[in-house]
This record gives structure tokens, sequence and C-alpha cells, in this order.
């Protein structure tokens, strides 16, 4: 077994190791889907969604095209969350604004521009539980979770004053009802369903991740890391395709991609 630096929960974490995935888990090293993009997402369905800066594609389970959205009315895609298969929630960090997809990849209703509800600089969105959805307010260090009405429904307060020191929000996902936001210190703070903070982990890297709770997914170098949330355990894989820096996952499989390919194993 090899050694992993200690990881903190709530500061403080005993040393743990790493140990490698079960043989079964092997790897496919033929491309499941050939397209440029520059982020991977995959719904419970199985569906998966590649996304460049303009451009959403939606594949089969099978790597079958289903539909395809194209727009550049409002800038490059920053970040796409398909927690829900029928209303895909596209975010365009550049306007600070977010639009909704259906299913089909057809727009629903009019975007929400941040800056008409006093947010002008919201760095980072997903969606949230009945019916709402979170953001990061970067001029008040603050994570916020708006409600169908657009009302603030649950709040952090600011980050610099409840984390004590200053942090860049990479990405934000919620699972089960809590908040998971990967910071630019490599470490993943957790936050309850109203936004309060509740305890942190020190990841392996800043790479792409994903909670798929209790285990939590994150690509570095080339490795796939699997933190086990409850035994606080490591498991790896070298990965057989090299460059790959996107990653996503649902309940049944593993994707991650290079840019021009995307890869899957199964869970």
């Amino acid at each position: 077994m090899k050694s992993l630096p200690t990881l903190l929960f709530r500061h403080f974490l005993p040393l743990f190791f790493l140990c490698s995935f079960a043989e079964g888990a092997r790897a496919q090293e033929t491309a499941l889907i050939t397209e440029n993009h520059k982020m991977i997402e995959t719904d419970k369905l199985g569906n998966i969604y590649l996304v460049s800066d303009f451009e959403i594609t939606k594949y089969s389970f099978s790597g079958r095209m289903l539909s395809r959205y194209s727009s550049k009315a409002n800038g490059k895609i920053a970040s796409l969350d398909v927690s829900n298969p029928l209303k895909l929630l596209v975010f365009y960090r550049d306007f600070s604004m977010v639009l909704f997809l259906d299913n089909m990849l057809n727009v629903q209703g009019d975007p929400i521009a941040f800056e008409m509800i006093g947010m002008a600089r919201v760095t980072q969105t997903c969606t949230g539980f009945d019916n709402s959805f979170w953001v990061y307010d970067s001029d008040v260090f603050e994570v916020k979770r708006l409600n169908s009405k657009l009302e603030i429904s649950g709040r952090s307060g600011n980050l610099f004053t409840v984390l004590k020191k200053e942090i860049k929000p990479l990405s934000i996902q919620e699972y089960l009802n809590q908040l998971y936001l990967l910071g630019s210190d490599s470490t993943l703070y957790v936050f309850d369903a109203f936004g309060s903070y509740v305890k942190s982990w020190k990841m392996n890297s800043v790479g792409p991740l994903r909670v798929a709770s209790p285990l939590v997914y994150q690509l570095g170098g080339e490795s796939l890391f699997v933190f086990d949330t409850k035994s606080l355990n490591v498991s790896y894989r070298n990965l057989p395709v090299g460059g790959c820096n996107e990653l996503a996952v649902n309940g049944e499989s593993i994707l991650w991609g290079n840019g021009q390919q995307v890869f899957r194993i199964s869970r």
C-alpha cells in the first residue's frame, strides 16, 4: 500500500492509506464518444453531455447522439448541471446569468441575469433541491440558495469570516441536500441545506471532482482517486489514457475525457 498525506476532517484526521481499485473495475481504453469538448456531464438516466464553448451535445448511454443546443448569444458556457435531467442548468459566467434547458435541450423560459437581482459577480452555480439553485456571490464571498421565486432561502454568510481564511471556489455541487464546494486550496467544504458550514476534507488535488455520497471522485494527474467519506479511505487507479482532465459520474458509470474523446468504466 502507498501512504497518502493526512486528510483533514474538522481540521484533523488520522493517517490512512491508498489501496488500488478492484480488478473488476477495468477501464475502457476504446473511446465511447469522439467529439471535441471542454466538459463532460452525465445524468441519473445515463445520458452523456459534451460541452464546448457554445454548444451542448446530448448522447445516450450507448454513445448515440440525441440532440444539440448551440448559441453564441450569451458568451461561453462556464458550466452545466444535469442533476435534474428534465431541467438542465446552463451557466454563463461572463454575463453572470443562467438559463434552463429541457430534456431535448430546448430553452425553458427566460434567462436569469443575476445583476438584475443584485448579484453582479456570480462565479459558480449548481442545481439545488426543491426547484432551487445555488450561487456563489463573489462580491460578498457568500454561497446563496435561491428558490423558484429568486428569493434567498439559504446562505453561508461571508466565507472569509466563517472559515477564517480566503478561498476561491473552483466548483460547487449539491448532493442529497448538502452543498459541496471545492476550493483553490484543494479543500472540499460541506454545507447543509440552508448554507451553514458543516465540515471539510483536504483532497488530493484541485482536479475535477464529483460527489456521489458517500464517495467523492477526483481526477489528479494520471490517476482517478475515490475518497470514502465514511471510512476516510482513498482508493486510486492509474488511467490507461493520459491527458484526461474532465470527469463525470452517475449511478453506474465513471466517465472521463481528454478534450477529444470520452471513456467509461463501471463504478
